[in-house]
């Protein structure tokens, strides 16, 4: 179960998230984020979609019209046994909106942050190996590779035995293990045993896959140097009330 990074707190949002819409062309609609004379308040729902564990989380719970009534949307006053909802019209049009504005943003921010635990982990495997061969004890077998368990054959035989139709909704973990792949040969995936049909959908799509990997290198580097994204002096998994 992937465990997703907090949101990002607002000058942190305000400025990554500028960055990414000049890299990626990105102009907002002002009619589209106008509810009632009202703007939405992209932050905010970026906060609340990753507070409830995801836009999957979102979509599967069915849970559009909570946040916005959170974002103070509220058609339907809570009750004993519901919480406040906003109305129809606005939780799709919250829904809408995070999938064009935001779900690629939040996407590269939480493949940004696996992709750098990953690299950490990787990082404190090596010194623990080291200073246990200085101490005498074996070394305990090399590192996991940059996608630790999920980046072996596996986890390839495992995106492989998807059908066509549920590839869009690639996992972080399985999506970031893509992007590795791309800079790889089809030859060379073969020869580690990747799944024919994981080789498939890399050669489809590996220009975009590549694109990804830039924009993550370039996401990454907005956090150096000293803070990492989304901690603002916090551990993923605590998040602080703007």
């Amino acid at each position: 179960m992937v465990t997703l990074p907090p949101p990002l707190q607002k000058p942190r949002f305000d400025e990554t998230y500028g960055n990414f819409c000049k890299s990626r062309n990105v102009n907002h609609d002002p009619r589209m984020l106008s509810v009632d004379g009202r703007t939405i308040d992209l932050h905010m729902l970026h906060r609340q979609v990753l507070l409830e564990g995801g836009v999957g989380k979102v979509n599967q719970k069915d849970l559009w019209a909570v946040i916005g009534a959170r974002m103070g949307f509220v058609s339907f006053p809570a009750s004993d046994t519901e919480p406040a909802k906003s109305g129809p019209g606005v939780a799709g049009q919250l829904a809408h909106v995070y999938k064009e504005y935001l779900a690629a943003f939040d996407m590269l921010y939480i493949q940004s942050v696996i992709e750098q635990k990953k690299k950490q982990m990787i990082q404190q495997n090596q010194l623990n190996q080291n200073q246990n061969q200085g101490n005498g004890h074996p070394n305990s077998g090399p590192p996991a590779g940059p996608g630790g368990p999920e980046g072996g054959v596996g986890g390839a035989m495992n995106i492989g035995s998807m059908n066509p139709q549920q590839r869009p909704s690639l996992t972080p973990q399985h999506m970031q293990m893509m992007v590795q792949y791309a800079s790889r040969s089809a030859a060379e995936l073969r020869a580690q045993g990747v799944h024919e049909r994981v080789i498939q959908f890399v050669e489809q799509n590996r220009a975009t896959l590549q694109r990804n990997a830039l924009d993550q290198d370039r996401f990454r580097g907005q956090f150096r140097p000293g803070t990492q994204p989304g901690q603002g002096g916090l551990s993923p998994g605590v998040v602080k009330d703007s």
